[in-house]
C-alpha cells in the first residue's frame, strides 16, 4: 500500500526531514550521483529529473530504476508519525476544492 505525506513548515508539523521520501531535486541530484550523470552530461544540471532518469534508465536499465524510485519515495505506513494538526486543514482544502469544482461544472 502507497501512503502520501504532506507537510508543512509550521511548529505543528511532526514529519522530520530524515523520514521523508526524496522531493524532486533531491531525487533527481540523488539518481544522478548514482549513475554519474555529470560525467555523460557536464554541461547538464542534476536537477533536471527527466533528463536524470533517462540517464539512470540508460545506464542501468529500466527495472533498477524502478526500484531505486520505489526505494526513495514510497514511504510505508507511519500511522504513528503523522501529525493530527496537519490532516483537517488538508482534507478540508481537498474537499472545498472539489466542491468548488463541481459547482464550477454544474454552472457551465
Amino acid at each position: 500500500m502507497f501512503h502520501i505525506s504532506f507537510a508543512d513548515n509550521s511548529d505543528n508539523a511532526n514529519y522530520p526531514k530524515e523520514k521523508r521520501p526524496l522531493m524532486g531535486v533531491e531525487l533527481s541530484e540523488y539518481l544522478a550521483d548514482k549513475c554519474n550523470f555529470s560525467q555523460h552530461f557536464p554541461k547538464e544540471s542534476k536537477q533536471n529529473l527527466q533528463r536524470v532518469a533517462m540517464c539512470y534508465e540508460i545506464d542501468r536499465g529500466r527495472n533498477e530504476l524502478i526500484e531505486e524510485v520505489k526505494k526513495n519515495c514510497v514511504t510505508p505506513d507511519r500511522s504513528e508519525d503523522r501529525s493530527v494538526d496537519m490532516a483537517p486543514s488538508f482534507a478540508e482544502a481537498f474537499f472545498a476544492r472539489r466542491r468548488e469544482f463541481r459547482l464550477r461544472r454544474m454552472a457551465d
